[in-house]
């Protein structure tokens, strides 16, 4: 569903980005292995060049606009259905706002995030398509004036400009895709960027900190079947009551009656579930969007259970 975590929990209320969905989710990859030449299985990385992330931001930005512009101001999102049109046009440019300000100064500390003044919604669609206009301007110009490694705030463990790098390409796909679904059908996300994003997803939107409690099934395994990668990752619940008090959620539901929401942690026991699909399915699938092929699962139905409820819970 649509969340809280990069742009407000609300279309049209105040941002609410200071929290992650878990607030230790760690900031490298879960295990993850491919397939080399003599057929062992390496540690290998799903992350693309800083240039290319910031390419990425600007093509997937630029086709989101098109997209909300040929859609009416009132149409329902259908992926977002608490949003109409204008709501998502909203979301994406105060996303942006947002990010420009942290990283252009940059700010360094949680409360010189909390002391941004926020910026008014404007009250028609040419006011909102200019706020989001100037928002992007002004979030590539302050990415490319500073070094990814340069020190930022950031919501993860990751405090640096990078963080905003790699998260504002992944934030400006997967509302691409919502844009596109509200007039026919999306476009498919480009495939290294797609696994990214699935690592992203594992790691860092699920991703859990240690503090949790491994739920009583095997491990799952993830693989993109069309740029070959292969997770294996722990369910894990949260303490009842984990997670920082006060945060947005869009009404979604959290953990069932056991505890707390479930999260994932790298794994190297055998998994007994497996969830199979090309990279830009796969991701879609982790963020409750539709797919426009197939995504397999199969195993141990406990196994799978659990991975359906942590999904229901969404990425807040």
């Amino acid at each position: 569903m649509c969340r809280a975590r990069s742009g407000g929990g609300s279309a049209g209320g105040s941002l609410n980005l200071l929290r992650p969905l878990h607030p230790g989710a760690r900031a490298s990859s879960p295990a993850q292995v491919g397939e080399c030449a003599d057929a062992t299985l390496v540690p290998v990385t799903t992350r693309l060049e800083w240039t290319a992330y910031l390419e990425q931001l600007r093509r997937e930005s630029a086709a989101f606009r098109a997209a909300i512009a040929r859609a009416e101001p009132t149409t329902r999102v259908p992926t977002c259905p608490k949003w109409d049109a204008d709501d998502l046009l909203w979301h994406v440019g105060e996303v942006q706002w947002f990010w420009s300000r942290v990283v252009g100064p940059p700010l360094l500390t949680r409360e010189s995030v909390q002391a941004l003044e926020r910026v008014e919604r404007p009250g028609d669609r040419e006011g909102l398509l200019r706020h989001f206009d100037e928002s992007h301007a002004a979030l590539v110009a302050a990415l490319e004036s500073h070094s990814p490694g340069q020190a930022a705030w950031s919501w993860a463990p990751d405090q640096t400009v990078g963080f905003s790098y790699r998260r504002q390409a992944h934030e400006a796909a997967m509302h691409r895709v919502d844009a596109e679904l509200l007039t026919g059908t999306a476009a498919p996300i480009d495939a290294a960027l797609a696994v990214d994003g699935v690592d992203e997803a594992l790691a860092l939107m699920f991703g859990g900190d240690g503090t949790e409690t491994p739920e009583p099934v095997q491990p799952v395994e993830f693989v993109t079947t069309d740029v070959p990668h292969r997770w294996v990752l722990h369910l894990v619940r949260e303490p009842v009551g984990g997670g920082e008090a006060g945060g947005e959620s869009e009404g979604e539901p959290g953990g069932e009656a056991g505890g707390g929401r479930l999260g994932l942690l790298p794994s190297v026991d055998a998994p007994g579930a497996s969830v199979q699909g090309a990279a830009g399915d796969l991701l879609k699938w982790l963020w409750n969007r539709p797919p426009t092929g197939m995504v397999r699962t199969e195993g141990d139905p406990a196994v799978l259970r659990a991975l359906s409820e942590m999904r229901g819970a969404g990425i807040d």
